[in-house]
């Protein structure tokens, strides 16, 4: 039990170093990430905000990739 604990806590450690980049990405297609340094406090609340929407998000697609490859792995090798 411990070690499939272990495994999990592993996965998410995983999945949150991964979901970072991939939420810079998803706000670098937004042309938001990237823009000018002229921007005023509200805008940075906001930019800081869809980066933590975008992150979650990412999480969550990472943990759904990851569930359907062991569905399909059970699924196909029985």
């Amino acid at each position: 039990m411990g070690k499939k604990i272990f495994k999990e806590i592993l996965y998410f450690l995983g999945f949150c170093l991964a979901s970072v980049p991939m939420a810079f990405i998803f706000l670098s297609l937004l042309k938001i990430a990237s823009q000018n340094n002229h921007i005023n406090d509200f805008e940075k609340v906001f930019v800081v905000e869809l980066f933590i929407i975008a992150f979650f998000i990412s999480l969550a697609t990472c943990y759904l990739m990851r569930l359907m490859f062991v569905g399909l792995k059970k699924i196909l090798l029985g």
